[in-house]
């Protein structure tokens, strides 16, 4: 019997153990956050900083042939809030068409899923996945 009772607090304490860890590989660190991003195909490169609960950065749109389309390197155009653990919420300003465009990212390790909510924006599609730069 006092060996059974072993073995049960034994389990629970590693069960428990395996739930920390998996909370800490889930959950980022925002400020890890703070990094360029480039789509596979490198014609979308999104700049953020994370600032208190809050992503801001610019973002650059390049057609195939090496075109700079929506190219905002100049001034702040992505403008996001957090909505829950790893998703932000907020919109994009066009420097193309000066429209102001409602956008998701969702952060997971290394690379987010970029969103335009309304699928409305001229050339760009509604879910480009982004990839980290590497940290220097």
């Amino acid at each position: 019997m006092k060996s059974q009772s072993i073995i049960l607090i034994l389990s629970f304490l590693v069960s428990c153990s395996a739930v920390s860890n998996e909370k800490q590989v889930n959950t980022l660190d925002d400020k890890a956050l703070t990094n360029k991003y480039y789509s596979l195909d490198s014609l979308l490169v999104v700049d953020i900083a994370f600032k208190s609960d809050s992503l801001i950065g610019i973002h650059c749109f390049t057609s195939v042939d090496g075109n700079r389309i929506d190219c905002c390197i100049e001034k702040q155009s992505l403008f996001l809030k957090r909505k829950s653990n790893d998703i932000y919420v907020g919109y994009m300003i066009s420097c193309y068409d000066e429209k102001s465009y409602p956008i998701t990212i969702e952060a997971v390790k290394e690379k987010m899923r970029f969103l335009i909510v309304n699928d409305d924006h001229e050339f760009m599609t509604y879910e480009t996945v982004l990839f980290e730069a590497k940290r220097k």
